[in-house]
């Protein structure tokens, strides 16, 4: 005959194991809950930005001038010069922006060819910029631009068939620009830039232009300062 005492601690054993949950790897894990978007800091918030670059024109400023068939090359007229550059920039998305743009140089030191000679271009457009990241201070950013440019080349003592003052006036058929700004506070931010754009020349005052070629503006590098006040 059992004894009571051993049927009780076996029938508290037994009620033990069925109470008992189930073994961690018999459990179902949750799925991970997807990470919240971040929130759009850029999109509607336009920014203003003033810029400064060490930029030089090269390339033929127009071909084949009379009467000797000369090539009118631009690099001749001026080496590098400080061009300022100012843009008003309007955010769609947090990547995705158009801009109008603007730049003014003047280059007054002639290069060894034409001493005396010198230079102003001025260029007036519109961008499509690309932020790579939105919400950190760091910001990449990448731009394609479309410009009407006018540029003044002067020789006082005469160079290549030309006296005096000339102005050409084309399109930057295309400028590429990478840069990236820091902002250590919300409202401003500052960054370095590279800028290289091509072009032509269509038509030329006095006169009529006799053979427009490429011609390529290069900042070899820049520093602007952008400000966020919205």
């Amino acid at each position: 005959m059992r004894s009571p005492f051993l049927c009780a601690l076996a029938a508290a054993f037994g009620l033990a194991l069925v109470a008992s949950p189930a073994r961690a790897d018999d459990e179902v894990e949750a799925p991970p809950k997807p990470r919240p978007t971040p929130p759009d800091t850029r999109s509607g918030r336009p920014t203003l930005a003033a810029g400064i670059g060490y930029q030089r024109l090269f390339a033929y400023a127009e071909k084949d001038t009379p009467p000797a068939n000369r090539n009118v090359v631009q690099s001749d007229f001026a080496s590098w010069g400080w061009v300022p550059q100012f843009q008003l920039e309007y955010p769609f998305t947090r990547h995705f922006a158009m801009a109008g743009v603007g730049s003014f140089g003047s280059f007054t030191n002639g290069t060894s060819v034409c001493s005396d000679c010198s230079a102003k271009t001025q260029s007036f457009g519109l961008s499509a910029v690309y932020h790579l990241v939105d919400g950190i201070p760091f910001d990449p950013w990448f731009a394609f631009t479309v410009a009407y440019r006018k540029t003044e080349l002067t020789a006082p003592t005469g160079y290549q068939g030309q006296l005096g003052t000339t102005t050409y006036t084309g399109i930057d058929i295309a400028r590429w620009t990478i840069g990236s700004d820091f902002y250590p506070a919300k409202a401003i931010g500052f960054g370095p830039y590279l800028d290289f754009g091509i072009g032509r020349y269509s038509s030329r005052s006095p006169g009529t232009i006799s053979s427009h070629a490429a011609y390529t503006a290069i900042t070899l590098v820049g520093l602007r300062v952008v400000l966020n006040p919205f």
